[in-house]
C-alpha cells in the first residue's frame, strides 16, 4: 500500500548503518535491502540503521518523504551547502563531479562537511529527491 510518511520499513540482506543509501537485494525475499553499489538507491537508513536481518528498520524513501534526511559523506571532498549530491558505493555519498555522464542526483546537500570527515563528523543534512540528469 502507499506510504504516507515517506518511510516504509524493510530487512537487510545484513546490518547496515545509519545514514547509507540502500537499493533493493537481489535474493529472496524481494523485500530485503542492501547497502547501494550501484544502479537505483531509492532509500537511506534511519537513526541506529538496521542492526541484523531478523530485525526489520525503518528505510527513508528519497523522493517523498516529509523534511530533510540524513546522509554520510564518502569524506573524499569536500560538500558545500547547496552541493548536488550522488550516491557512491558503499552507500555513502559525494559532491557531484561527473561532467559528460548521466546521473542520478540524490539531494541538495543544506550543511557543509569538511574533506576527511568521518565517523559522526561525516553526516549531514540534506534535501533529498531522485533525479536522473544528463549533465
Amino acid at each position: 500500500g502507499t506510504k504516507s510518511t515517506g518511510y516504509i520499513t524493510r530487512f537487510g540482506d545484513a546490518a547496515i548503518a545509519q545514514y547509507l543509501l540502500v537499493q533493493k537485494d537481489a535474493s529472496a525475499p524481494a523485500t530485503n535491502v542492501t547497502v547501494y553499489t550501484s544502479g537505483f538507491p531509492f532509500g537511506s537508513t534511519d537513526f541506529g540503521g538496521i542492526t541484523s536481518t531478523t530485525q526489520p528498520g525503518a528505510i527513508r524513501l528519497l523522493a517523498g518523504s516529509v523534511g530533510t534526511g540524513t546522509l554520510t559523506s564518502d569524506g573524499t571532498a569536500a560538500i558545500l551547502v547547496g552541493d548536488i549530491i550522488v550516491g557512491v558505493s558503499g552507500g555513502k555519498v559525494k559532491t557531484n563531479t561527473a561532467t559528460t555522464t548521466e546521473i542520478l542526483q540524490v539531494g541538495v546537500a543544506i550543511e557543509p562537511v569538511s574533506n576527511g570527515a568521518t565517523s559522526t563528523d561525516a553526516e549531514f543534512e540534506v534535501c533529498t529527491f531522485l533525479n536522473n540528469k544528463s549533465v
